[in-house]
């Protein structure tokens, strides 16, 4: 009988403990040993639970908190706990520690996949602070606004917000670009790089829809199917305005110059060039992986939105001492930034920007980027004001910012709708606040759109996709199976 009463207690502390995991009054560290196949029990914190704002559903508490699973769907045998709370310093020390471990020995046994995988590699730009002796890989479509914010105000200071909070993402590139240091230097002094990951069939959906279903790039893709090109028209700009344009006219112009010059193209700072225009109204995402496959059978280096990571930071040669995640982004970042002395609490802007206000901080920056492309000629004439709102509000409900339920304003449908960034500002705003998403239902809306986009490509061009993406599915360990 002692052993059936012994049973029962045991099976009442367990009952009870678990009744208090659930309520939030008990948090649960667990993890396993370094072969990854015995779990242990860490510690067991008892805690008050905060009390709930009447906000908790405003937009900036939706997405400041996630479980755990969000967090890190894709590390493995790395720590989780069993709360909704932010994870603990020792479980992102682990966390990190395991991606590093796993990083040299994924470039270890893909030595020969790197040695071919080079020689198509395009070095993006690198960033570094000397102040806290650190740089950062730029990775297009993973982050980079935010990191150039962080590099904006390393450099010169919390004043800077206030200009920060009214600039585009265009013009945020644009402005850091001094701040850019030879990759030369930063291999030679095997100085410590944050190089940041995300799983490659995220990236390139996104890259995608900012790209291509918005019109953002696509004086790029006139062999892409799908397109449409239009005949030749001349365009004036200064030049430093098409320095920094997307496509190959800066390139040409800086080439040519001498040429340009003779035959009076250029005048003092104004450039006159022609330009194709390229309408990809039509263009899918299947169009689209198809377009990257056929570039890379030629030999020809891919834009670094879409470049493979390890192409363009190359995490085996530099001294890759943080790999940053896109899909646990917030508390990476924090850790990443406190482990080289820089505490995140102290940069208010930058905080808030990377929890409570993301959704306020990141949507005017992105339709002021899209307004300015709509004041192009060879943009105008392919698309216009109305259906161009009405990509944008479907972008921001890829996005998981609007909900699937909140329909298009009914004055982007008018006939003599006119875009005005103010304006469509406040719409998505308004609408994000009407009927908020909780982080659940976000990310649940976002796979919902991926899985979708893919299901609508061939087999044989995601295996070609897969071919291309290797490298970074192997260092960063991301799943190969499409999502499903």
């Amino acid at each position: 009988m002692a052993w059936r009463a012994k049973t029962f207690l045991l099976m009442c502390a367990l009952f009870s403990l678990g009744f208090l995991v659930l309520q939030g009054y008990v948090r649960i560290d667990v993890g396993r040993f370094s072969n990854g196949r015995v779990a242990f029990l860490k510690a067991a914190q008892f805690r008050v639970p905060k009390r709930k704002s009447g906000n908790d559903n405003m937009i900036a508490h939706a997405r400041l908190r996630r479980p755990m699973s969000d967090f890190f769907p894709n590390d493995g045998a790395e720590l989780y706990e069993s709360s909704t709370s932010s994870p603990s310093l020792g479980m992102m020390q682990h966390i990190h520690d395991e991606r590093i471990r796993k990083l040299k020995s994924a470039c270890a046994s893909s030595a020969e996949l790197r040695i071919t995988e080079v020689k198509k590699a395009n070095l993006t730009e690198l960033y570094y602070s000397r102040a806290h002796n650190f740089a950062y890989c730029k990775v297009p479509k993973s982050g980079s606004t935010f990191w150039m914010n962080v590099f904006m105000l390393l450099t010169r200071g919390e004043n800077i917000t206030n200009s920060l909070s009214r600039m585009s993402r265009m013009e945020i590139h644009d402005t850091t670009r001094s701040l850019r240091v030879n990759p030369v230097t930063i291999l030679q002094e095997n100085i410590p790089t944050v190089v940041v990951a995300r799983n490659p069939y995220a990236r390139l959906f996104s890259a995608y829809i900012d790209k291509v279903y918005l019109p953002l790039f696509w004086e790029q893709f006139s062999s892409m199917n799908g397109t449409k090109t239009l005949p030749w028209i001349n365009k004036t700009a200064t030049r430093e305005f098409l320095r920094h344009m997307p496509g190959p006219i800066a390139g040409r112009l800086l080439r040519y110059k001498d040429q340009l010059i003779a035959q009076g193209l250029i005048v003092h700072r104004n450039v006159t060039v022609r330009i194709q225009p390229v309408c990809a109204n039509n263009a899918t995402f299947g169009d689209f992986l198809t377009f990257i496959v056929n570039l890379v059978k030629l030999n020809v280096p891919l834009e670094t939105h879409w470049a493979p990571i390890s192409h363009l930071c190359r995490p085996c040669r530099m001294n890759t001492f943080k790999v940053v995640k896109q899909e646990s982004f917030a508390a990476d970042v924090e850790y990443t930034l406190n482990s080289v002395g820089l505490n995140i609490s102290n940069y208010e802007w930058l905080r808030s920007s990377l929890n409570e206000k993301l959704v306020e901080n990141t949507v005017p920056g992105i339709v002021a980027v899209v307004d300015s492309r709509l004041k192009l000629n060879h943009i105008k004439i392919c698309i216009n004001d109305s259906e161009t709102a009405k990509r944008l509000w479907k972008t921001f409900q890829i996005q998981g910012f609007i909900s699937d339920k909140s329909e298009v304003p009914k004055r982007f449908n008018e006939v003599d709708f006119v875009f005005n960034a103010t304006d469509v500002t406040n719409d998505v705003l308004d609408a994000v606040r009407t009927l908020p998403l909780s982080t659940t239902e976000s990310q649940r809306q976002r796979r919902r759109y991926l899985v979708n986009a893919f299901k609508e490509v061939s087999e044989r061009t995601l295996e070609a996709i897969l071919n291309i993406y290797r490298l970074d599915f192997n260092l960063f360990g991301y799943p190969t199976k499409p999502p499903t």
